[in-house]
Formats: structure tokens, C-alpha cells, sequence
């Protein structure tokens, strides 16, 4: 059905917030506008889940847990030069930087045996976005 197709995409969308202040410098052909924001950003869905099981007589408990959501720095600099009264070529530089990290454990414990697996991410940029283009204006 079409709404199945529909509701998967949305199911898949990771809503992000971001807060912030631009700097706007503009002298005769240029503008230039650097900007400073702070965010949080769903990644993935947090996730915490819990199995048990038995094999061969042994009980198996297995534990997962997921955090992706984070809370970012984000950077910009976005820059024009009017060519002529309808055009400007635009350079636009954005770069964000989780200050938290996302990890996952996975923990599989039996009678005697604890087992864990902990899964972390650095804390190295994510994202950096350089766009350059020509604009027109109407």
C-alpha cells in the first residue's frame, strides 16, 4: 500500500533543533555572515531492549542499549559577491560538532559469565558542508 511506503519515509526522519545568532558585515559588493548556534540531533532513536533465552540448559540474558542523540556546536560562514545588480557567486561553510558522545552496549550475561561489548563514537566533526554557487536575483 502507498501509505506503508508513505510511513516508512517518516518513520525515518531525525528531527534536529538548533539555536543561534548571525553577524551580518555588508560594504559594497560583499556581504558576509558568520554564525554561531547550539543544537540537538537525533541521529538515531535512543533504544533500550532486553531478551532472554535458553540453549544446551544455559539461561542467555542479552541487554542492548543505543544513545545517538546529541547536542552540537554548529559553525557558519556564508559569504556573497554581487557580480551585477541580479547575480552574486555565494561560498556557504557550515560545520557542526557533537560535544556528546553516541554509544551502544550489548551485554550477554549467563549463570556464570558476564560478557559486555561497548561501541563509542569519537568526538571528531560529523559534519562539514562547503557550498559554492551562483545566485540570481528578481
Amino acid at each position: 500500500m502507498i501509505y506503508d511506503e508513505l510511513y516508512s519515509i517518516i518513520t525515518k526522519v531525525r528531527p534536529a533543533l538548533d539555536v543561534g545568532i548571525i553577524y551580518r558585515f555588508e560594504q559594497n559588493k560583499w556581504s558576509i555572515h558568520p554564525a554561531v548556534g547550539l543544537g540537538y540531533m537525533m541521529y538515531l532513536s535512543n533504544k533500550e531492549s532486553f531478551r532472554s533465552s535458553e540453549k544446551d540448559g544455559i539461561q542467555y540474558n542479552l541487554s542492548y542499549t543505543q544513545r545517538a542523540s546529541s547536542i552540537f556546536l554548529n559553525f557558519g560562514l556564508s559569504t556573497r559577491y554581487l557580480i551585477s545588480d541580479n547575480g552574486a557567486l555565494i561560498l556557504d561553510i557550515n560545520f557542526q560538532q557533537p560535544l556528546q558522545k553516541s554509544f551502544a552496549e550489548l551485554v550477554v550475561t549467563t549463570e556464570s559469565v558476564r560478557e559486555s561489548k561497548f561501541y563509542q563514537t569519537s568526538t571528531a566533526g560529523r559534519n562539514l558542508n562547503i557550498s559554492i554557487g551562483y545566485g540570481f536575483s528578481f
